[in-house]
């Protein structure tokens, strides 16, 4: 299969390169990428153009999401169209979303009939890229899914495995530290180069150094979070916790009733024996009931908020 670059990919699709860069695009026939209104249920998340035919984004907070659509959907409807192509080996009324998906949820939520759509025309390859540049550059956009994302279009440029492409960066860093980074001339290395510029995040070797650790984390995280079970900073907390069967059993119960970042810190604390216990400063102390306070809104309550008053007197009087 013959290999091209990430500059080539976009040059040679003119609706790739108005998607990820913003450019109209004049010369292409206007029903290509005209905004129009599709029937919700012909857009199908099949995502066949990734690799396991999951979304890029792992998890999507339900009681975020409901919030999100009273407050905003609901109120101002869906505003920017879902990036869609049409489903491969369908009939023409068929589309498969490539980007959007929480708008096609809030959609779902509200059972809207219809939803604002740009169709395109794009091979699997454009369509990841599209996908990934769309997603890649949000604020929410987890270490986890950024590193899965960056890896797969990895092995998709470099015609190799998942395991290719980590061990084509292990191998390219380690070439790095032997000679000039401005003299080492491969394809292989112009690949990973051309990917990393494309994607404008950071070098590729700072992510062989802060990305590509976190699949050493215990697989059963890793999978938890990949399947969408438990929030990306909720399960690393988790991981914390040496004991197989304790961390394991934690997992579970974080998953099964909801916990909060909070909570699982608070069981952590709990399984952790005194003498390995981190001493908390005072200032940690003072600032970490600050919070607490102000979260459980304990003036609410008259004979809380008397106690309350008591001691910020003594403080003040301290102070």
């Amino acid at each position: 299969m013959a290999r091209r670059s990430l500059k080539e990919a976009v040059e040679n699709s003119p609706q790739l390169e108005a998607f990820v860069f913003g450019r109209s695009v004049s010369n292409e026939p206007a029903p290509a990428n005209t905004l129009q209104l599709l029937p919700r249920k012909s857009v199908n998340l099949t995502f066949s153009f990734t690799r396991d035919r999951k979304p890029l984004r792992h998890y999507y907070d339900r009681e975020e999401l409901e919030k999100w659509v009273e407050s905003d959907i609901k109120i101002n409807g869906i505003q920017s169209p879902l990036w869609v192509r049409l489903l491969p080996g369908s009939s023409a009324d068929n589309y498969e979303l490539v980007a959007g998906l929480r708008r096609y949820l809030a959609a779902e939520i509200l059972n809207l009939d219809s939803v604002p759509a740009l169709v395109y025309d794009w091979s699997d390859e454009e369509a990841y890229i599209a996908s990934l540049s769309e997603n890649i550059n949000r604020r929410s956009f987890s270490v986890l899914e950024q590193l899965d994302g960056t890896l797969n279009l990895l092995a998709i440029k470099l015609d190799t495995t998942l395991e290719g492409a980590v061990q084509a960066l292990y191998r390219l860093n380690n070439e790095v530290k032997k000679v000039n980074q401005n003299v080492l001339v491969s394809d292989e290395y112009e690949i990973v180069e051309s990917t990393f510029n494309f994607l404008g995040q950071i070098s590729w070797r700072s992510f062989v150094s802060t990305r590509l650790p976190l699949l050493k984390k215990p697989p059963e995280i890793l999978q938890a979070i990949r399947e969408g079970k438990i929030e990306y900073t909720k399960a690393l907390e988790i991981a914390k916790v040496k004991d197989e069967q304790e961390r394991q059993d934690l997992l579970q119960l974080a998953i099964c009733d909801c916990l909060s970042l909070t909570q699982i810190k608070q069981h952590i604390l709990k399984l952790t024996p005194k003498s390995q216990r981190k001493v908390s400063t005072t200032q940690d102390r003072f600032s970490d009931t600050y919070k607490r306070i102000k979260a459980a809104k304990v003036w609410e309550d008259p004979k809380k908020a008397r106690q309350l008053e008591r001691l910020m007197a003594q403080l003040e009087q301290l102070l």
